[in-house]
C-alpha cells in the first residue's frame, strides 16, 4: 500500500509526528505546526478514538495509516505548509513580490478553510501589499491613458482575488480588485461579458453596472456584442451571454433610453448663490433653455441612445464651452450649474446597475 504513494520531497520530515495523505502524496510534518493558531487541526488531534476504534491503528502515525484529507490538492496543501514553516525573511520575500500573488491567494484560501486565523490575516495583508491596495477607497474612471497595468491585473486573477477576499471577509481588497477590473473594462483591455458572470454570481453592483453598460454599448440591434476581447487577458476564452443576461440587457436598454428622456427634459437644478439677484427668472431660466438646446446638438444626437453617461460627459464639455452660458449667467451661477452636471453624472454612474433589472420577471420574483 505504501508503495502506491509518493513521499513529498520537502515536507516528508523524518522527525515529523503526523502523516497525512493528500491525493497520492504523503506528508510527514509536526503536529504542533498544524495545531497552533486555533486551527481546525487542533480539534482534530484532540478527538478521542471511539470505542469501536480502540483496537485499530491510529491514523496519522504511519505511512500505512495516514490522515487522509479529501477534496484537497497536494500543491495547495504544500503552499500552506510553506507559510507555516517559513522563516521571517522567507515570509517577507513572499509578501513583497507581486509574482507570488497566486501562491498568496492559495495560502489565504487554505488558511481560512482550516481556520488558521493569524495566517489568514497575514495572507490578506500580503495580498493588499502586492496589489498596492490603498487604505482609502478610490474609483476608476474612463481616461485616454492609463499607465501599464501590473502582471496580476488580468481578469482571471482579479476574479480569484475577489472570490478569496469575499471568502475571508476582506471588503477593501474586494473593492480594490473590482475597481482594477472596471479600469480594464473602461479602456477596452477586458471582456465585459466575462465580468458580467462574476458580478452576477457575487452580487457586485459596481462591476455589474459597468460590465453590463459597456456590453450594451458594444451590442448591435440583435444583441450581438461587437466587443473583441484580448483573449490572453481573459484566460484565452470567449464568453457568451446567457438568456437571463440578455434579458437584463434588453431591460437596461429600455430603462436607459427612458432615463435620458427624463434628463433631457429636466435639467439639474442648483441653489441661488450669494450675490445673484435675478436667479429664478434670469439664470435658471437661461440655464434650462441652454440645457435643452444643447441636448439637441449634433454631437449629442449621434451618440447611442442608451449611452446616458457618454451623453452627460459630452454635455459637460459642450456647456463648458458655451459662450451664451458664459455671458448670460453670473460667474457663481455658472460654477454652480456646472457642478450640478458633475453631480448628476456621479449619481447616474452610481445607479447604473439598477437599470439592468430583468423587467420580464414579475415584481414578486424580481431580482435583488
Amino acid at each position: 500500500m505504501v508503495e502506491a504513494f509518493t513521499r513529498h520531497s520537502k515536507f516528508y520530515m523524518h522527525d515529523g509526528d503526523c502523516v497525512l495523505r493528500i491525493e497520492a502524496t504523503l506528508f510527514r510534518i509536526h503536529r504542533f505546526i498544524l495545531s497552533r493558531d486555533s486551527s481546525a487541526f487542533e480539534d482534530m488531534f484532540c478527538m478521542p478514538a471511539g470505542d469501536d476504534d480502540r483496537d485499530l491503528p491510529r491514523e496519522g502515525y504511519s505511512d500505512d495509516h495516514p490522515i487522509v484529507l479529501e477534496g484537497e490538492t497536494a500543491s495547495d496543501f504544500e503552499a500552506l505548509l510553506v507559510i507555516l514553516y517559513a522563516l521571517p525573511a522567507e515570509q517577507h520575500e513572499l509578501r513583497s513580490n507581486p509574482a507570488n500573488i497566486c501562491q498568496l491567494l492559495t495560502v489565504a484560501q487554505m488558511a481560512n478553510k482550516y481556520h488558521f486565523v493569524t495566517t489568514t490575516a497575514w495572507a490578506m495583508t500580503a495580498l493588499c501589499e502586492v496589489t498596492e491596495c490603498p487604505a482609502e477607497p478610490w474609483r476608476a474612471y474612463r481616461a485616454m491613458y492609463y499607465p501599464p497595468e501590473p502582471a496580476w491585473s488580468k481578469a482571471p486573477i482579479l476574479r480569484r482575488i475577489i472570490e478569496v477576499a469575499l471568502l475571508c471577509g476582506h471588503k477593501r481588497l474586494c473593492d480594490h480588485a473590482v475597481e482594477k477590473w472596471v479600469q480594464l473594462i473602461l479602456v477596452g483591455f477586458a471582456n465585459p461579458v466575462y465580468a458580467m458572470d462574476v458580478a452576477d454570481q457575487h452580487g457586485l453592483a459596481r462591476l455589474r453596472g459597468v460590465s453590463y453598460y459597456e456590453t450594451l454599448i458594444a451590442c448591435n440591434e440583435r444583441l450581438e456584442c461587437a466587443y473583441e476581447p484580448l483573449l490572453a487577458a481573459d484566460g484565452g476564452e470567449r464568453h457568451t451571454m446567457t438568456p437571463p443576461q440578455r434579458a437584463r440587457l434588453l431591460s437596461g436598454f429600455f430603462s436607459l433610453v427612458r432615463r435620458w428622456e427624463q434628463i433631457r427634459e429636466t435639467p439639474p437644478t442648483f441653489a441661488r448663490p450669494e450675490g445673484c439677484t435675478y436667479h429664478a427668472h434670469g439664470c435658471l431660466s437661461t440655464w434650462n433653455s441652454i440645457w435643452k438646446t444643447t441636448t439637441k446638438n449634433d454631437l449629442m444626437v449621434h451618440r447611442p441612445a442608451v449611452d446616458v453617461l457618454g451623453r452627460l460627459r459630452m454635455m459637460q464639455e459642450l456647456l463648458e464651452a458655451d459662450s451664451d452660458l458664459r455671458l448670460a449667467l453670473t460667474p457663481s451661477c455658472r460654477r454652480a450649474a456646472m457642478e450640478s452636471v458633475k453631480e448628476l453624472f456621479m449619481r447616474e454612474e452610481d445607479n447604473i446597475a439598477a437599470h439592468f433589472q430583468d423587467l420580464t420577471v414579475a415584481p414578486a420574483q424580481s431580482e435583488p
